[in-house]
Order: structure tokens, then sequence, then C-alpha cells
């Protein structure tokens, strides 16, 4: 399998469906937020960061949200956007309103929108941690249901870690 270092929020094969072929590319038209202009951009520079499902230790391997989501998501899109446009549908099965289900809310969940209120959301909750600390400088609360225990120095390294 492949290091995928350039990852999407927003699926290249979602993209697609909005994009135009030129010169063996597809791009679709942005906006630059900055001058207002309007320019075509490869849909394989849209909405990309670096190693954004990458893990960087852990019992998991660093790829496995990225594969995950190439196969399980990304990899049916197509069929599921047929479903979704298709006049002659009438009926689906439970299969495929399971993927349309996943596909969409893994469209909500893989922005960046929702990726930063979970930071900020946990980064509150370790702050209100440190506000508890103890005498010998020992912070301790329940995250998950996992008791969560450092010293108050360490606290930039726990909301990395979280």
């Amino acid at each position: 399998m492949s290091k995928p270092k350039r990852q999407h929020t927003i699926p290249e094969s979602y993209l697609k469906n909005f994009s135009y072929q030129n010169d063996r590319a597809q791009f679709v038209e942005t906006k630059d937020l900055k001058s207002g202009e309007i320019k075509p951009l490869s849909i394989k520079d849209v909405c990309v960061s670096r190693n954004i499902y990458t893990f960087s230790d852990g019992e998991i391997k660093r790829y496995d949200l990225e594969n995950f989501y190439a196969k399980n998501i990304d990899g049916i899109y197509p069929e599921v956007y047929d479903l979704l446009v298709s006049p002659n549908v009438r009926k689906m099965n439970q299969n495929q309103k399971h993927d349309i289900i996943s596909t969409v809310l893994s469209m909500y969940f893989r922005t960046t929108k929702f990726w930063n209120l979970m930071n900020r959301m946990t980064d509150d909750m370790i702050d209100y941690f440190a506000q508890h600390v103890g005498k010998d400088g020992i912070v301790k609360g329940y995250f998950e249901d996992e008791l969560v225990e450092f010293h108050i120095s360490e606290i930039d390294n726990v909301k990395k870690k979280y």
C-alpha cells in the first residue's frame, strides 16, 4: 500500500462531479478569497493537507485511516453519486442506504471545521482539568472513560496527544 502524504478533506471522487477536463487533468473553478478572482485549480490541489489522516504513533498503523477512506468511502462514492442522481432509482436496498449515509457522514466529519471544533473542545477540557491542579502539579481527569494524568508542565504535549 502506498504512503499517501497529500490527503484530501474533500475527496477527489466527489470533486470529479464538479470538474472539467483540461490537458489530461481535471479542474474546478475556485475563488481566491483575497482578490476575489475566479480561476481553475486541479482537483488534486483542492482541499489538500499533508498527513491529516496519518497517525504519528500508537497501535494503529500510520495510514490505516487514509486507506479506510480510500477503500470504503472514496472508492464507493461514484456508485453513491449515481444512485442519488439517477431518475430511474425508485427503491434502494439496505446496503445502498448504508453506503449513502456513510458517505454523507464522512464528508461532514472530514471537514477542517469539524476537526477545529473537536480540537477546541478537547483543549478546553484539558484546560478545565488544569484548573484543578494538585499541590504537586499533577492534573487528573477523565476523558472517554480513561484517566488522564499529567504534570501541569506537560499540558501542551497532552493537548497534542489528544
